[in-house]
């Protein structure tokens, strides 16, 4: 047996709630005879770490012939068991269930059975705007009345069913282009941040003109069509760096989401990317209070699964040491750090790679604001060693800055020397060498020059400081007193 399936195994044991497992043994105890996964399962439960004494262990208590068959079928019981443990929570795992018995009801001959439940998932699929259950419900009925050779159904009802369906899949079909635009636009802002040239933004003005035309074929306006709309809206002026716009049209599909809490409240992730746009916004505006009231909103959410908690536990630790950190009081922020890391350490390998990054390099931050130098280069180093294909090519950027300012402080000048020629050369190849880049690479190596005034340098600066899609990176890294200092103070190290 490969040593990585069973890493995999032990991941998801570990990933197990106290509830889950609970329910699992439950499950477990209606079996009968000998149970050599249950004796598995226990090791791996028992284990804080999967090292070699794991393997051995379970190489010492199993028979080697028995411990593959074992892990096949502890895997297969541990997946049935938390599909049954999230039918209660889950609508579609509902809907889904619903549709199987309807048709094992049919197959049954049971057709007064069949039509009472097909009416009642029907009517739940409605009620929860889940419009493609109720089109496999529609598509379910319309076959099974093939079968039944229409009886007790006229030609009227059964052409009112075709043409109810026919506009359920025309609906779905505006949904699914929404959507499409809606996930490219949201891929290109998470790859590559911000937009920072004319020609980019035209790109996104396509994007928004399609948007335009596929809703003017919409004639039904859904919770589902709303929330894409606004989602659109919002993340186009995110990514050209319009916050009061974005904000705007973030409030008003935080509203909607609250209005109808029942539509998403078993999948509360479009709410969470609503909320964390939000802080985004506020945080550019540096409306402070504002982001406290967001981030108990955040601490409110309820996280039905592991994977909703993790995402939502690294979340709120970003923002809050963001949030401390932006108001300068490091000393709270580092009391929260130390607070929560421990834990934080367990959710963030659990929790996609942006938002790792987003922690990593918000500890890195800090620890360069409180002059830890060294602890902030681990983190830097952390994130451009295990990360560098999940950068968009913004936040490399940046965090090469924040590198070489590292390095700055730390007085490491032949690395420096040798990084600035790394960092131009592959912006360059990228084409992504934009001008706040080509001044801070200038303002460094007047650090060799020792020439350290040029007022051109800084009115140039100072130019670019007044562009929307340069604050993020200087506010992130406070870049205006730093080139000033470099520029003009005589003690430019200290």
């Amino acid at each position: 047996m490969a040593k990585s399936e069973l890493l995999l195994l032990y991941k998801l044991i570990q990933s197990l709630s106290k509830a889950e497992k609970r329910y699992f043994r439950l499950t477990t105890q209606m079996q009968e005879g000998a149970k050599t996964f249950m004796q598995l399962y226990d090791i791996l439960d028992s284990c804080s770490n999967f090292d070699e004494e794991v393997t051995q262990r379970v190489a010492n208590e199993l028979m080697s012939k028995s411990i593959e068959p074992a892990r096949k079928y502890l895997y297969a019981n541990i997946l049935k068991s938390l599909r049954l443990f999230e039918e209660e929570n889950s609508l579609e795992s509902q809907l889904l269930n619903m549709i199987q018995e309807c048709k094992i009801l049919f197959n049954k001959g049971h057709i007064d059975l069949y039509n009472k439940r097909l009416a009642k998932a029907i009517q739940l699929a409605i009620k929860h705007d889940k419009h493609l259950f109720y089109l496999l419900l529609s598509k379910l009925e319309l076959q099974n009345l093939v079968s039944l050779q229409f009886s007790d159904i006229t030609e009227t009802e059964l052409i009112r069913k075709q043409e109810q369906f026919k506009t359920l899949l025309k609906q779905e079909n505006i949904h699914h282009e929404q959507a499409m635009l809606y996930e490219i636009l949201w891929f290109r802002y998470l790859k590559n941040g911000m937009v920072r040239s004319s020609a980019d933004i035209e790109k996104l003005n396509d994007l928004l003109l399609e948007e335009s035309q596929i809703l003017q074929q919409s004639r039904q306006k859904t919770f589902e069509s709303k929330r894409l709309h606004l989602q659109f809206q919002s993340t186009y002026f995110l990514a050209v760096g319009n916050s009061k716009g974005s904000i705007a049209i973030f409030y008003e599909l935080i509203a909607l989401f609250e209005q109808h809490q029942t539509l998403w409240i078993d999948n509360p992730m479009y709410y969470i990317y609503c909320i964390e746009g939000i802080l985004t916004d506020l945080r550019a505006m540096e409306k402070w209070e504002e982001m406290a009231f967001f981030i108990a909103k955040l601490q409110n959410i309820p996280a039905l699964n592991e994977s909703t908690r993790y995402y939502l536990h690294v979340l709120i630790f970003s923002y809050q040491v963001n949030l401390y950190n932006d108001l300068e009081q490091t000393h709270q922020a580092l009391a929260w750090v130390n607070s929560q890391l421990n834990e934080i350490q367990k959710s963030i390998g659990q929790v996609p790679a942006k938002l790792q990054i987003k922690a990593y390099y918000t500890l890195a931050r800090l620890y360069y604001f409180t002059k830890d130098y060294t602890v902030a280069l681990q983190y830097v180093n952390e994130i451009l060693a295990v990360f560098q294909e999940d950068l968009g090519t913004s936040l490399y950027a940046e965090i090469r800055i924040l590198n070489l300012l590292i390095h700055h402080r730390l007085g490491n000048f032949d690395y420096l020397s040798y990084d600035l020629v790394s960092l131009e050369r592959k912006l360059k190849i990228e084409k992504k060498y934009h001008a706040l880049e080509k001044v801070i690479i200038q303002v460094f190596r007047n650090v060799f020059t020792l020439n350290s005034r040029s007022q051109k340098l800084w009115n140039t600066f100072n130019d670019l400081s007044q562009m929307p899609y340069h604050q993020p990176i200087i506010k992130n890294l406070k870049l205006d007193k730093w080139v000033y200092c470099q520029l003009f103070e005589k003690h430019r190290n200290e």
